[in-house]
């Protein structure tokens, strides 16, 4: 699912901050990001910024995901041959949904295509918390299932 992310995972931001990364060159390869603008651009732009390495290095992980011109439509081809999917997810809100993979625009999709297989639950975020606080593992799955089971009807 991490294919999909239309936005860097806000856990990725917070941990690059904590590290003493710039705000706004953050901010800005974020968006960059969101609006497909591509790492080479982007970086290009904060060549322009007097960005530190770890500034370099976000831009590096800003693109980690997505790209969001990843369309869910096009697992409908290769519907038949999947029996599997790492449902992957960095950061489930308290209204459970995902902050930077739009599931309500992948489950559809594989509604729609037949899927019978199994989705993991792949939570990722916590590796990008614990150098700032305990991170609820057990909790953030709950809301995975709890999203999953609402957007296959199951609610």
């Amino acid at each position: 699912m991490g294919i999909f992310a239309k936005r860097t995972p806000r856990v990725a931001k917070d941990h690059y901050l904590r590290r003493g990364a710039t705000p706004a060159i953050v901010e800005y390869a974020a968006k960059a990001f969101e609006g497909d603008l591509g790492p080479e651009k982007t970086m290009a732009e904060v060549e322009n910024m007097s960005p530190t390495d770890l500034d370099r290095e976000f831009v590096i992980v800003a693109y980690f995901y997505g790209p969001v011109a990843n369309d869910p439509k096009d697992l409908l081809r290769i519907m038949p041959y999947v029996y599997n999917i790492h449902g992957k997810f960095y950061d489930m809100q308290d209204d459970f949904s995902e902050y930077s993979i739009p599931y309500e625009q992948i489950i559809p999709v594989l509604t729609e295509g037949h899927y019978s297989g199994y989705i993991n639950s792949e939570y990722e975020g916590q590796r990008l918390t614990q150098d700032a606080f305990d991170t609820d593992s057990c909790e953030q799955v709950r809301r995975h299932h709890v999203m999953l089971r609402r957007l296959l009807g199951e609610v």
